[in-house]
């Protein structure tokens, strides 16, 4: 039995070598796009006892991603990067990959989620913190073409893999925020680990805060690991609305992909790539698989910007 563990990883290590090693890498600044965008939920990556598969997804990802031309300039991963407790090793698992995108002039830009563990991560990703809008937390600013991209960091920590599932912002990113946003100077698009609906502001909710905010045009997250596209309305009687998204996981259970993100003067759209619908174990929906896949794959969500938003002509500052 132990020869055969063996030799699966060996198989399994070697696709992922040969797979990468077929990529070819280019750096010029003619090679990248500045307004697309990769979009990665939930890798969930570990070191051994994790399953392997994971792993497996989020080198497949990377390398579709990497025969893209012109390259996104940007990849944002939205969390969970660790499978579940967030050691060290977690991070230490999945860094290679990561680092293949980062390598080729990629941009990351890394959210946290209920499995992660801030100073795991910073174990091996030094300095990640170094611009936060907020010490302790990781809340980063992307500057796109027309829109800026605000990362939000809703992990609360526990003991040792016990985190909390449900997110939270904290008093202190409450505050900033509270300060900042209403006046932000451009289009805005949040982004977060956890879903909206799960995330309070003050004494209400987060969502309501957002809507009296004219800069937010949407909001996208992970931890679901479903493609989920609805939106948000102030009240019946009033207009002030924005998108809400859900990616999928990059590898772990539920919808299995990621998304591209483009950006537009008028709007900002959002495409899914599909690749496989699965729950391990007993509740699989092996016969539907394909079929859930295929059907999603493709599917787009759409963010309008503000014709005349304030800084909305601008390119990235």
């Amino acid at each position: 039995m132990l020869l055969r563990r063996q030799f699966v990883k060996s198989v399994l290590a070697f696709a992922t070598a040969s797979s990468f090693a077929s990529v070819p890498f280019t750096k010029s600044e003619g090679d990248f796009d500045e307004t697309l965008v990769a979009l990665l939920a939930d890798p969930h990556v570990g070191a051994s006892p994790a399953p392997g598969y994971m792993q497996a997804y989020l080198s497949d990802v990377v390398a579709e991603i990497l025969r893209v031309h012109p390259l996104p300039r940007h990849a944002v991963l939205f969390g969970d990067l660790a499978w579940l407790t967030g050691f060290a090793t977690d991070y230490r698992a999945s860094a290679p990959a990561l680092r293949l995108l980062e390598d080729a002039g990629v941009k990351l830009v890394f959210g946290m989620g209920n499995h992660d563990r801030r100073a795991s991560f910073l174990e091996t990703w030094p300095g990640r913190d170094a611009h936060t809008m907020v010490p302790g937390r990781l809340v980063t600013i992307t500057s796109l073409p027309h829109v800026d991209l605000l990362m939000l960091d809703t992990l609360t920590e526990g003991k040792i893999g016990v985190n909390p599932i449900m997110g939270g912002l904290g008093k202190a990113q409450q505050a900033w925020l509270a300060e900042t946003l209403p006046a932000w100077p451009r289009p805005v698009i949040l982004c977060a680990h956890h879903p909206l609906h799960e995330i309070s502001f003050k004494k209400g909710l987060l969502s309501d805060f957002l809507l009296k905010c004219p800069c937010v045009c949407g909001y996208i997250h992970g931890h679901n690991h479903r493609w989920l596209p609805n939106w948000v309305q102030w009240s019946q009687t009033r207009a002030t609305i924005f998108r809400t998204l859900g990616l999928p996981s990059t590898g772990f259970r539920g919808d299995i992909g990621y998304a591209m993100m483009r950006v537009t003067p008028h709007e900002v759209s959002v495409r899914l790539h599909q690749t496989d619908f699965w729950y391990p174990g007993p509740n699989d929906p092996r016969p539907l698989r394909k079929t859930i896949a295929r059907d999603n794959n493709g599917q787009t969500c759409t963010f309008p910007l503000p014709s005349r938003g304030r800084g909305s002509e601008n390119g990235a500052g």
